[in-house]
């Protein structure tokens, strides 16, 4: 066992949300745009002592600040934002968060396929920084619609074939994010994965990319991608905000996008078109629905599909904003697909690997095999990619993410995880083959962030977060619910 001194307050910097801000330039726009009680007088330009907190934490790779200051928000963010001191990590023995600014979380795959739209380049490498906030004014060039100018967002025209060369406009253009898939977890196991690499060959993949901001969780990148701006300017910095003084989950209580501050590019592009386009996505969790945007929240929009999947394997949405389909409702398939995952090892023993499968188990594989017949359904029946007018299609496989969590990314679990989300790849294809015709679409595949391997594997200290909240709260001689509201990954 580890001696005592792994566990405490000094094995992380510590610096105030604001440090990012002063330690480099103000290079990029955005920030809070609603009227919202601010948190204090915490100063990073306050007096300090030389050598504290401030110029520790100045002392980080720039790359990193920047990365950090993107997500602050002095109204949302934590009041402190802390770094571990590397090797040592944020989590568990087993369980490990994904919420970082380090190179290892940050990069993810971003693969760009469509015959007649993408170039068939392979692997490319910009000379420039690339992140998925670079996804939205991408495909807005794809399908010839305007994107906000002062969005960070840039078009990877490395990934396009010129528009003279193109096939006009895809009639689709489908965005898969693989949560959790990032390049470590790839890396991890190379060979699990034969489907994205086949697709990579035969069209462009970005090598350089990444998340581009931290914290790298769900709702804050998927909002990253939709809105191609950062969640300093989309507002949605973390799963859960601050809003009024109050916690809240980013995407409220109710599935409301009330506080994504920004219009997504399908918000913007089905306004635009008098809101012909077919806009829909199909995810685990409201912290998804980033990608599609406000639906009928959205001034003159209107109630675009926007699915998740209860762990139940039952269907909803928010009818307020957005629709929930008549061939969305009561799918079956999920028995079927429990049934598949527990004969593919060649024994009916209702388990996968050393799991039962007897709850369901929302972290197993079964779930990927389910949510592309969902998928199906709705792509069959809710007449996508059936005009001249391109449509937009988001989804994001989460299983894989969920059995980083319960099982850590070095894990068998992970790798089985892996192999099962990748073999849906061709059977979208298919689906979209038959639906909108061959050579007709356009496919983005990536991810929202990597995963922390366990501590043991990198000989490391897990710190929990909630022994850093404790241990404030000791110094301070205080109750630790007197100080602290909540404690986050990384802050």
């Amino acid at each position: 066992m580890r001696p005592w001194r792994g566990r405490s307050v000094s094995a992380v910097i510590i610096a105030f949300a604001l440090v990012a801000s002063a330690c480099i330039s103000q290079d990029e726009g955005g920030g809070p745009s609603e009227s919202e009680p601010g948190t204090g007088d915490n100063n990073p330009q306050a007096q300090r002592e030389p050598g504290g907190w401030f110029d520790v934490a100045c002392s980080l790779d720039p790359v990193i600040l920047r990365r950090v200051k993107r997500s602050t928000d002095i109204r949302r963010s934590p009041d402190i934002t802390f770094f571990p001191r590397r090797p040592h990590l944020i989590g568990g023995v087993v369980y490990t968060g994904h919420s970082g600014a380090d190179e290892y979380l940050q990069r993810v795959p971003l693969a760009f396929f469509g015959p007649g739209f993408v170039r068939p380049s392979g692997t490319v490498s910009p000379d420039r920084e690339v992140t998925v906030a670079d996804i939205a004014p991408t495909i807005a060039e794809l399908i010839d619609t305007p994107f906000p100018s002062d969005r960070p967002g840039r078009v990877i025209r490395e990934a396009l074939l010129p528009r003279a060369e193109r096939n006009g406009t895809p009639s689709m253009v489908v965005t898969v994010v693989w949560d959790g898939g990032g390049m470590n977890v790839l890396e991890q196991w190379p060979d699990a994965w034969p489907n994205l690499k086949r697709l990579t060959q035969r069209g462009t993949s970005v090598s350089n990319a990444t998340v581009g901001s931290s914290p790298s969780v769900t709702p804050a990148v998927h909002a990253t991608i939709g809105t191609g701006t950062f969640p300093q300017d989309h507002g949605l910095i973390d799963s859960f905000v601050r809003i009024r003084g109050e916690i809240a989950d980013a995407w409220d209580a109710e599935v409301s996008p009330r506080f994504l501050r920004k219009p997504t590019l399908a918000d913007l592009y089905d306004r635009r078109a008098g809101n012909v386009p077919v806009i829909g996505l199909i995810a685990e969790h409201a912290w998804h629905f980033g990608m599609i945007g406000q639906g009928a929240h959205f001034p003159g929009g209107d109630k675009d599909i926007a699915i998740k999947i209860s762990s139940e394997g039952k269907t909803g949405t928010n009818p307020a904003f957005y629709s929930l389909p008549d061939s969305a409702v009561d799918v079956q398939g999920l028995d079927e697909a429990i049934r598949t995952l527990d004969s593919d090892d060649g024994a009916l023993d209702s388990r996968w690997l050393d799991t039962p499968l007897d709850d369901l188990a929302k972290g197993t594989p079964a779930w990927s095999i389910f949510q592309t017949t969902i998928t199906e359904q709705v792509l069959t029946n809710e007449g996508f990619g059936q005009d001249d007018v391109p449509d937009l299609f988001f989804t994001n496989y989460k299983q894989l993410d969920l059995a980083g969590h319960d099982y850590n990314m070095v894990n068998r679990e992970v790798r089985s995880s892996l192999e099962y989300t990748d073999a849906e790849l061709p059977k979208l294809m298919t689906i979209l083959d038959r639906v909108v015709g061959r050579n007709n679409w356009v496919m983005v595949v990536t991810a929202d962030h990597g995963q922390q391997p366990s501590a043991q594997s990198i000989d490391a200290w897990p710190i929990q977060n909630s022994d850093v909240a404790g241990d404030l709260a000791s110094h301070f001689q205080v109750e630790r619910d007197d100080l602290i509201k909540q404690a986050r990954v990384t802050g």
